[in-house]
């Protein structure tokens, strides 16, 4: 996406809180409902609809609930109208809020990653800016215990029947629709493991453009599991 159009996007997204690095075209307003109401917790913690985030870690946190724990799966997280049927984890959290969240943080989409209907570039191609490392926070339904895991180790790869590999997934931003609506929102869809140019955000690994590749892992706990999703910058790779 060229520089001035994604600046643009941005302005229209954060309903005027552009961080626009040059003057800008005037933007379409956004609907009302589309702008962010960010309450503040604590001098470093805030909160966007159930989206809490801390601006000094740019740890992001969000409820959801396990979806399925067997067949084959598309994505890793969607809202409540994404794809249910082909999702591990589903939330009440908007993307269009995600969208938001992430930009505050100062972390940013690399939207030329993945561009169709060429195929997406090697992870070592996507910008730092857009690297994610998702997280996942439950209490054992059996034992009470809380635990903490990669978000990876709860997908299996079928082609090497081990976790899915434990490497950053990239923002890649989605974008807005013919009625200029942004596809994300529209579509539900926050965490692609199958590539998905209207997703929010995208998975780099081998066998991505596979849609019968991923499913469950066999300990993930029961469907309806109330889970917390943890997103953190990810560290550079040395």
């Amino acid at each position: 996406m060229p520089r001035l159009k994604y600046l643009a996007t941005i302005g229209y997204l954060c309903g005027g809180w552009a961080m626009a690095e040059a003057p800008l075209p005037a933007a379409p307003p956004a609907p009302a409902e589309a702008k962010p109401n960010i309450e503040r917790l604590s001098p470093t913690r805030s909160r966007l609809g159930v989206i809490e985030f801390d601006h000094a870690t740019k740890e992001i946190t969000l409820p959801a609930e396990v979806n399925m724990v067997r067949g084959l799966l598309e994505y890793a997280l969607v809202g409540e109208k994404g794809k249910l049927h082909e999702a591990l984890l589903r939330t009440k959290a908007r993307a269009f809020d995600l969208n938001i969240v992430l930009l505050l943080l100062d972390l940013k989409p690399d939207a030329e990653w993945f561009v169709p209907p060429a195929p997406p570039k090697p992870l070592d191609a996507a910008a730092q800016t857009a690297r994610l490392d998702f997280f996942v926070r439950w209490k054992d339904p059996y034992g009470g215990a809380e635990k903490t895991g990669r978000l990876d180790a709860w997908i299996t790869d079928l082609t090497t029947k081990k976790p899915a590999a434990p490497t950053p997934w990239i923002f890649t931003g989605s974008h807005l629709n013919e009625e200029k609506r942004f596809a994300a929102e529209v579509d539900g869809s926050l965490v692609a493991l199958y590539h998905d140019a209207r997703a929010l955000i995208n998975s780099p690994r081998e066998g991505a453009n596979n849609d019968e590749q991923w499913v469950p892992a066999e300990d993930v706990p029961p469907k309806g599991t109330p889970v917390t999703v943890v997103i953190r910058p990810a560290a550079k790779a040395p």
